[in-house]
């Protein structure tokens, strides 16, 4: 059983139950499906998704390519367009996106399993934390020197959200959203927060970007 967070993003009922099918038989097991690209936004926003399983054109504003594109810039997401077209504006569509694999419908099942593999060998590897340091990402729990270090819930979510993304800079939107999902928070509540959290957790390499956002920096 892989431990990776799939998004899949279809708005035919029928494809889309297809793609769980066979995702869900690759032997992934958190694995969600959405119709629309707003919901998707919400989810990546409030939980963590690895790899984007998406049509292109949507019978929404937004396309799978703004979609894909969006997913990319907050929460690096690996990913697979799975589209009827392969025409020139189709594919221009997604020039700019790093995409995994592209899969045209019909699809086959050894299709997109072909195509969960290459997105999971796309995905970074995790640096371990520096010694005495060590997370266990399946119950949120940091541990210094063999003893949990209790956090408060709101520096709890921090820590998981830039243990995920590590190495890479989680935007201050991406945060404020998931911290804060009422937007009530002061200027320097927020800056006082970051503070206490850098403090408390001293011996890790986190470098807080002004105007950008947090990064968890891996081990060297």
């Amino acid at each position: 059983m892989y431990q990776k967070d799939i998004l899949i993003v279809e708005d035919d009922r029928i494809i889309a139950l297809d793609l769980l099918r066979i995702v869900k038989a690759a032997g992934f097991r958190n694995v969600r499906v959405t119709f629309n690209p707003d919901d998707a936004l919400r989810i990546a926003q409030d939980e963590n998704v690895d790899i984007l399983f998406s049509d292109i054109h949507l019978h929404h504003p937004l396309s799978g390519a703004a979609l894909a594109k969006s997913l990319q810039e907050c929460c690096q997401v690996i990913c697979v367009f799975v589209s009827a077209y392969w025409d020139d504006e189709t594919l221009r569509s997604i020039a700019s996106i790093d995409y995994a694999d592209y899969v045209l419908k019909p699809f086959r099942a050894d299709e997109i399993e072909a195509a969960l593999k290459l997105a999971t060998m796309r995905l970074p590897i995790k640096s371990k934390l520096p010694e005495p340091w060590h997370y266990d990402e399946t119950t949120q729990t940091l541990f210094h020197a063999n003893t949990v270090l209790s956090l408060p819930p709101k520096e709890k979510l921090l820590f998981h959200l830039l243990y995920r993304a590590q190495g890479h800079v989680v935007p201050y939107a991406r945060i404020e959203t998931l911290l804060w999902p009422d937007g009530a928070i002061s200027d320097n509540a927020r800056r006082q927060l970051f503070h206490r959290f850098k403090k408390r957790l001293e011996g890790l390499q986190i470098v807080i970007e002004k105007g950008n956002g947090i990064t968890l920096k891996p081990v060297a």
